[in-house]
C-alpha cells in the first residue's frame, strides 16, 4: 500500500557511480502526476457512490459515471474496472518518506502517536466531508456484497500496519500489541467518523479525528 521512491528513479539524466538519481524536476513532475491521480480516483469514487445512493447500484451505467466526472469511458476504465470498484474506491496511500521515518522509530519515538501520524496523513489523502461519508456508508450499509469486499479489504489494509509495527518494535509474531495499538487508532477514527456523520462535530475528519486522540490521551493521562 505504499508508493516505492524507486518509480521516480526510471531514465535520468542525473548519474551517480552508475546508478540513476530522479533530477529535482521529475521528483515533483512524478509527485504531481500521482497527486493528480488520486484527486480523480476521488472524484469519480464520489460521483459512483452519489449514483449509487440515488439510483442504486444496479441503476446506473459507467457511462453515466463517465459523464458525472467528465471523463471518457476509456479513461474512467483506466482507473476502475467496473462500479462496485468505483464506489469501494482506491485504499489510500501512505507516502515512502512516512512510512521510512515510522520505520525508523519516528517521528516521536511513542509508537500509538506515531502511529496516529499515519491515520492522519491517510484521512487527510482522502478527505471526505461529512455529506459524503454519510452517503457512502448509507450506500454500503444498502449493499450487503459492498460491506463485505470493503471490510476484507480493509483487514487486509491494516494488516500490513500490524506488520510493520512488529518490525519497527520488534515483536514476536504471536505479540498482541500489534493489534492492539491498530485496533487504538482505528477505534479513535471511527468515533472521529460518528461525531461527523452524526452532526455532533464540525469540520473535517483530521481535525475531528486530533480531536478524538486528544481526548483518549487526556483518559490515560
Amino acid at each position: 500500500m505504499t508508493e516505492s521512491a524507486a518509480r521516480t528513479v526510471a531514465a535520468s539524466g542525473v548519474r551517480d557511480g552508475g546508478r540513476g538519481i530522479p533530477a529535482l524536476p521529475e521528483i515533483r513532475a512524478a509527485d504531481g502526476r500521482r497527486r493528480r491521480h488520486r484527486a480523480t480516483s476521488r472524484a469519480i469514487t464520489v460521483a459512483a457512490q452519489s449514483l449509487a445512493a440515488t439510483h442504486g447500484l444496479d441503476g446506473f451505467t459507467m457511462d453515466q459515471l463517465a459523464h458525472a466526472v467528465g471523463l471518457s469511458r476509456r479513461t474512467l476504465f483506466n482507473y476502475f474496472s467496473g462500479k462496485e470498484e468505483a464506489v469501494l474506491g482506491e485504499m489510500p496511500v501512505v507516502e515512502e518518506t512516512s512510512l521510512a521515518t515510522f520505520r525508523a522509530g519516528g517521528p516521536t519515538g511513542h509508537l500509538l502517536l506515531d502511529l496516529a501520524g499515519l491515520a492522519t496523513e491517510i484521512i487527510g489523502s482522502v478527505a471526505p466531508t461529512p455529506a459524503q461519508m454519510r452517503i457512502g456508508r448509507d450506500v454500503f450499509t444498502k449493499n450487503p456484497r459492498l460491506l463485505s469486499r470493503d471490510q476484507e479489504r480493509f483487514e487486509a489494509y491494516v494488516a500490513q500496519f500490524r506488520q510493520e509495527i512488529s518490525s519497527r518494535e520488534g515483536y514476536a509474531a504471536s505479540d498482541v500489541r500489534p493489534r492492539l495499538a491498530v485496533a487504538i487508532v482505528v477505534a479513535l477514527y471511527e468515533v472521529a467518523l460518528e461525531e461527523l456523520v452524526s452532526g455532533r462535530s464540525e469540520g473535517d475528519l483530521a481535525t475531528a479525528f486530533a480531536a478524538t486522540l486528544q481526548g483518549a490521551r487526556s483518559l490515560v493521562g
